[in-house]
């Protein structure tokens, strides 16, 4: 058969009275309404107005065939019939919709998959659906729903239908949902290597690979040959805020007294945009008096000299970025018997000084900062003894 313009099945050929003469003709063939496509199309698939051998369909439309005989051989053709099919179209598209925090400092980021028939006829395909995220990115548990429902595999692929029949005109949609955290401090058990790689192009635009953010890919076979035949991808981006807290020092202030400085850092090492709200909390020996004080940096005010003092809350940070606070106390230290400070007169150094841990409540000059990022509290702290700075 020619693959362009009429092809001659038979000239001047004889047929004896009561004889049938029976033709069939195949052809192979492809649909493509990708935009941009070379076919020379208009990327836009126009069924049989009547699928079938009834009259109605025309040229344009679906794959309508018409033959036609010359039976006088004169030129002329005196009989012509048609018939006209449809093919199905099957089409995949995977969108990021979200990353919401969940309980315990965990991220539910939910994709959606629509599967569309934008042709003709019935058609079929099986879809599978893999997580390739940042290898920090640890999957607590998964679900699809939508037009099926079942478990997301938290390691490899999962498949959300085989062989799923798909009328013309019809979508099917399927929401796929992980629940992930992002463990990327030093020491973690997780696999990774403890540096996020954000997405390169974040959203559902092609660009990123696997190995970034949140990168999720689906695949459809639209012809039961188990062989991928559509291939959409999605990325999206968790925060990262960390929490540092460090000891700055401790100088001698008038009557006696002494301003002792911390510094807290906080930082979002993630892709994403993250929120946090932040407290800062004086835990010292029982007979150090805090007389007052301040905090500067990234926000301004008064610590409270008693308790705790909220330095920030659901405040935005962007990734990449650092928010600095300078925290500073006046204090004195009184261990004379009979002082009115309420302590035990005894002083009771901090157990490891400086920023690393090992001391705690009521020792030296203890310091804790407590970090709230999306419900998880990260904890870090500052201690010196004061006893190195008496006079």
């Amino acid at each position: 058969m020619s693959t362009v313009g009429s092809t001659t099945l038979a000239t001047n050929t004889s047929i004896n009275a009561g004889a049938t003469h029976t033709y069939n003709v195949t052809f192979n063939v492809s649909l493509n309404l990708a935009p941009g496509s070379a076919d020379g199309g208009d990327n836009q698939y126009t069924a049989c107005e009547v699928s079938g051998n009834g009259p109605g369909s025309g040229p344009g439309q679906g794959l309508y065939n018409r033959a036609e005989l010359d039976r006088g051989a004169d030129g002329s053709y005196e009989l012509m019939d048609d018939a006209c099919g449809d093919l199905p179209n099957v089409t995949m598209r995977k969108d990021l919709v979200n990353v919401t925090s969940a309980a315990n400092g965990t991220y539910n980021v939910s994709y959606q998959i629509v599967v569309g028939n934008t042709g003709g006829a019935i058609g079929t395909y099986s879809l599978k659906d893999t997580p390739l995220f940042d290898s920090d990115v640890v999957i607590q548990n998964g679900s699809y729903s939508g037009q099926a429902n079942g478990s997301m595999n938290t390691t490899g692929s999962t498949t959300l239908a085989t062989n799923t029949g798909i009328s013309a005109g019809v979508t099917h949609t399927y929401t796929v949902t992980f629940n992930v955290r992002l463990q990327i401090e030093s020491g973690s058990n997780d696999p990774g290597d403890n540096i996020y790689t954000p997405c390169a192009v974040s959203g559902n635009g092609p660009g990123s690979g696997p190995g970034q953010g949140l990168y999720n890919r689906a695949e459809l076979d639209r012809t039961g040959d188990d062989i991928t035949d559509i291939t959409d991808d999605a990325c999206g981006d968790l925060p990262n805020v960390t929490l540092r807290k460090d000891f700055v020092g401790v100088t001698p202030a008038p009557g006696g007294t002494y301003n002792v400085s911390y510094k807290i850092i906080v930082g979002n090492t993630g892709g994403a945009a993250g929120t946090y709200s932040l407290r800062d909390t004086p835990l010292f020996d029982n007979d150090v008096t805090i007389h007052s004080g301040i905090y500067s940096g990234q926000a301004n005010g008064v610590m409270s000299t008693v308790g705790s003092t909220t330095l920030a809350t659901n405040t935005s940070i962007n990734a990449g970025a650092t928010h600095t606070y300078n925290v500073t106390f006046n204090v004195s230290l009184n261990l004379a018997p009979g002082s009115a400070d309420g302590g035990d007169n005894q002083y009771t150094a901090c157990e490891v000084s400086g920023n690393g841990p090992g001391s705690g409540p009521g020792q030296g000059l203890y310091n804790r900062a407590e970090l709230d990022r999306e419900q998880m509290v990260a904890m870090n702290w500052s201690m010196m003894p004061v006893g190195t700075y008496q006079t």
